[in-house]
């Protein structure tokens, strides 16, 4: 039995059952690794050609035999990467919904040794990882804090963050790095295959959080969620208003409303006809600003002397007549 059995075959005994799993967080399990696993299989079909291609193309025989012996180990071993990622995946939804079983998995080396006694290969593996997960969680942000929060809802035994969110970018791309520590390729193989992996994986993870999220928005687990703002008065976080309309039954809006209106009259009348075409200037009588309680009361009076039809609109008869009188509130003014 080679190497690559072996592995399957350990971690397929190492699986716990997932009976404790919630339905939802199985579903959701389910379907990311299945369309994972299809970007995957794209992978290394992608990576075999690649490796084949720049073998055929190197400058120097030590450079084709890297990209053969890559391309090589790469066909021996898939199977075997392939597995470990998949169980690397079901440990993550394990881990964050049983969180007392940590201590059991563990997908990286070990990160508490100082960096003089990390191998350079290491680092720069490290560095490649870090840029993937930044960018693709900038790119799906909103879509995973989505997911994050309604997952936090579904699991009732911890709580779920970006940093143990099962499919998360960092938890994707650790758990294809671990599973990569099968191969016995150089580094710049490697990370070769990393920025496939960036390319044909991470940056179609697009499709893996909007099938999860509907996934748990058709079984009613927060339905809605509305992204938070920053309150500047208070520093703390206020969610947006649900409904344009809500505008209009507060007070207080009203009276801002009004004071701009009032603002924005008094700086046309001296602005003058020059930069506002057909505006009537009244510079001889620039007046103060109108009071909000003035303003409301003239325009309320204006719209109880013009006749309007049934569904609220006035006739075309009556426009002359409400410049003739916003001309007059402007002149007194």
């Amino acid at each position: 039995m080679n190497k690559d059995s072996e592995t399957i075959k350990a971690v397929q005994n190492s699986r716990r059952p997932t009976d404790t799993m919630p339905a939802l967080a199985q579903q959701i399990q389910e379907s990311s690794l299945s369309i994972l696993l299809t970007y995957v299989d794209n992978l290394f079909s992608t990576c075999d050609d690649l490796f084949f291609d720049l073998s055929s193309r190197a400058a120097s025989n030590n450079e084709q035999n890297l990209y053969f012996e890559s391309m090589r180990e790469l066909r021996v071993k898939k199977n075997g990467v392939v597995e470990s990622f998949k169980h690397n995946i079901e440990q993550n939804f394990t881990d964050a919904i049983h969180p007392q079983q940590n201590n059991v998995h563990e997908l990286s080396s070990d990160t508490t040794k100082p960096l003089s006694l990390v191998h350079e290969d290491e680092i720069e593996q490290k560095v490649a990882i870090t840029g993937m997960t930044s960018k693709a969680r900038a790119n799906n942000q909103e879509a995973l804090y989505q997911l994050t929060t309604r997952l936090d809802y579904l699991v009732p035994t911890n709580s779920i963050t970006e940093n143990n969110n099962p499919v998360d970018p960092q938890q994707l791309c650790q758990s294809f790095a671990s599973a990569c520590d099968l191969l016995s390729i150089n580094i710049k193989a490697k990370i070769i295959l990393f920025k496939q992996f960036d390319r044909l994986v991470i940056n179609r993870v697009a499709n893996i959080y909007s099938h999860a999220n509907d996934l748990l928005i058709k079984a009613g687990v927060i339905p809605n969620i509305t992204p938070q703002i920053k309150n500047p008065d208070n520093g703390n976080t206020a969610p947006k208003a649900a409904n344009s309309n809500d505008a209009e039954l507060n007070p207080a809006q009203d009276a801002y409303d009004f004071a701009e209106l009032s603002q924005l009259l008094t700086t046309m009348r001296q602005l003058g006809m020059n930069l506002i075409p057909d505006y009537r200037a009244y510079s001889n009588n620039p007046g103060p600003i109108m009071n909000n309680e003035d303003l409301l009361a003239t325009l309320t009076l204006l719209q109880a002397q013009l006749p309007n039809y049934s569904d609220g609109s006035i006739p075309a008869s009556e426009e002359s007549k409400i410049r003739e009188i916003v001309d007059s509130i402007l002149q007194e003014n």
